[in-house]
């Protein structure tokens, strides 16, 4: 949830403005209290940034069963950060008036299809995908940094779970085993929503690890510049043991890049010039691309992003045995 509200900060203008419009909806669901509409429009503020944040991947605006089940976590986070921020209602006097109305204003949001509705949804579908690809490179940043990768166990999907007790849901364990197949992370990259390519990654990765941990336990880790019209959007280092060595390239920023018809996917074009600046070391060596099933490529001089950056535009290269 994090890693989508972080596009927020990406696109600050858009969501100004929708915000506006929001607040704007939301006065026929509002309740007078005290002579004032309610919730307050720095209350109704956070309330949407939170829907939008946790807002599953899958939930379309015409499930009600799936919308009610929503409406119930969020009214319970809801109750918590009311008290908790200790502006209109607290833990050791509650404003039941207030709070009651907070209550009804989420169930009618989400009892039918309404305007309010619709354009909160709107909005998480324009940055879902970037909020996604945020947490796959973060994923694939913690797995191959130095240090040992904490990865908590029910996160292997996507988890958009609010605070407790929402993270304490109990975690389907047997739909992620069956699940854990041998598809590569690029192969799951179009149905994204349900959060296989996030499991399928750190399955590829960890194995990588599991067969060469002197690497990551004990290898350098050596920056890699990128040069051209995108490099702020570029986040990428090397391990580096003997003749063994792995690279991590991630896409950061990426809510203005991303294909407008959705999805995970950065086109080629888009990167322009763009190009890694791949350390003397590096050159010539043949690497196997763990996140595309093992292609193979070289680097040589440098390396145009374009090539292989596409669906989703992060990478994870281990060198392959040299003859």
């Amino acid at each position: 949830m994090r890693a989508r509200l972080a596009v927020l900060s990406e696109v600050a203008d858009e969501w100004a403005h929708t915000l506006d419009r929001l607040l704007g909806l939301s006065a026929p669901l509002q309740t007078i209290v005290d002579g004032a509409p309610s919730p307050a429009p720095t209350d109704l503020a956070m309330l949407f940034q939170m829907i939008v944040g946790a807002w599953p991947a899958d939930l379309a605006v015409d499930d009600a069963p799936a919308l009610s089940s929503f409406a119930a976590r969020i009214a319970q986070w809801q109750h918590k950060a009311l008290r908790e921020a200790k502006q209109r209602s607290d833990w050791a006097s509650p404003h039941e008036p207030y709070e009651a109305a907070a209550r009804e204003f989420v169930a009618r949001l989400f009892a039918s299809r309404c305007a309010l509705l619709n354009e909160i949804h709107a909005f998480v579908r324009r940055i879902a995908g970037a909020g996604a690809l945020n947490g796959l490179s973060q994923t694939l940043l913690k797995l191959t940094a130095p240090g040992v990768p904490d990865c908590y166990q029910g996160t292997e999907y996507w988890d958009l779970s609010l605070v407790d007790p929402d993270n304490r849901r109990d975690v389907d364990f047997g739909a992620r085993c069956a699940s854990l197949d041998a598809h590569a992370p690029a192969a799951l990259a179009e149905q994204s929503a349900n959060g296989r390519i996030k499991q399928s990654l750190m399955a590829q990765v960890l194995e990588v690890r599991r067969r060469a941990p002197r690497l990551f336990s004990e290898g350098d880790y050596l920056p890699i510049a990128a040069q051209g019209a995108l490099a702020d959007h570029i986040v990428a280092f090397a391990r580096v043991l003997g003749d063994s060595s792995a690279i991590t390239i991630v896409c950061r920023l990426a809510a203005a890049l991303l294909d407008p018809i959705g999805g995970l996917s950065i086109p080629a074009s888009a990167w322009n010039d763009t190009r890694l600046l791949v350390p003397e070391n590096l050159r010539m060596v043949s690497f196997s691309d763990v996140l595309r099933g093992h292609t193979s490529l070289r680097l040589d001089h440098g390396w145009h992003l374009g090539q292989i950056l596409s669906s989703p535009p992060l990478a994870f290269l281990v060198s392959e045995a040299r003859s």
